[in-house]
């Protein structure tokens, strides 16, 4: 694996090869999902039925990444790394993400720190991702209604009503996949269990932010990483192909020293996701 490295463990900046990152990334990881002795493959053993094993998730249900990272005997050094790169998956600090979220998705990409990077960062939809939106919506036989608030959601032995933009809609099921955030200001009937609805109110569904860094000096292939509290937990040269979609900006530091302090000084107080375009 060719490029180059930077992270700060122990508040010391260290910078080696990709390779060495990418194997020292993959055993905390893997250290962070075993719980079983599996590497947490008892927990999702079908990944895209994640309540096959209801009994193993609601076992694990309460615990955070931080209470996760307390319990790992790996060096200070792994545990830095796999934070960084759990606080940028959380979009959230650690105490707030959730463990369970970490290994759902570890186990959607095979448990293998390669196809989590080619699915989640390398290949991408050249049109973006709102192509694919509009692809399925034209292959899809429905009737697609944009800027229709949903005002309420009925349910009985006879069907579901759904109540919007002053029009019934009438179906034997319903689909509800609002963001959490937006989920109190529905009327569900009969009404959603307590604590779904004291999760929406807290509307803490992510804090994260991402940033594009657009410099003149080409560079190969880098990925820095710094661990909670730092405001930019990781940041990554991104494809070549997003020159040709974001303008130039001002000239920039030499990677990757001075880069990576650049941005741990913007000051943000959210995991933060930097892609660097060179």
């Amino acid at each position: 694996m060719s490029g180059k490295a930077s992270w700060i463990t122990n508040n010391r900046l260290k910078e080696t090869t990709a390779a060495e990152f990418v194997e020292k990334l993959s055993q905390g990881i893997q250290a962070f999902c075993d719980v079983d002795g599996m590497g947490g493959r008892s927990i999702f053993p079908r990944p895209y039925a994640p309540f096959f094993k209801d009994e193993l998730v609601r076992q694990f249900d309460k615990l955070s990444i931080q209470d996760r990272l307390d319990q790992l005997t790996v060096s200070q050094e792994i545990k830095d790394l796999t934070a960084s790169l759990m606080a940028m998956g959380a979009a959230n600090t650690v105490d707030q993400g959730a463990f369970l979220d970490w290994v759902k998705w570890w186990s959607l990409n095979d448990y293998s720190l390669q196809n989590f990077g080619d699915r989640q960062a390398r290949y991408k939809i050249h049109e973006g991702t709102g192509a694919l939106a509009r692809a399925i919506a034209a292959d899809a036989p429905v009737d697609l209604k944009l800027s229709t608030p949903v005002d309420a959601v009925e349910q009985s032995e006879a069907g579901a009503i759904v109540r919007a933009g002053g029009a019934i809609y009438r179906a034997k099921e319903v689909i509800c996949a609002v963001p959490l955030a937006v989920l109190h200001s529905i009327r569900f009937t009969p009404a959603l269990p307590p604590a779904k609805l004291e999760a929406a109110k807290t509307a803490n569904v992510t804090r994260g932010r991402k940033v594009y860094f657009n410099i003149r000096e080409r560079i190969d292939n880098w990925s820095g990483v710094a661990p909670p509290p730092y405001p930019v937990t990781y940041a990554f040269k991104e494809d070549d192909f997003l020159r040709e979609l974001l303008g130039r900006c001002c000239k920039t530091p030499r990677m990757s020293r001075q880069l990576l302090r650049l941005i741990a000084a913007i000051g943000v107080s959210a995991p933060t996701l930097a892609m660097i375009v060179a």
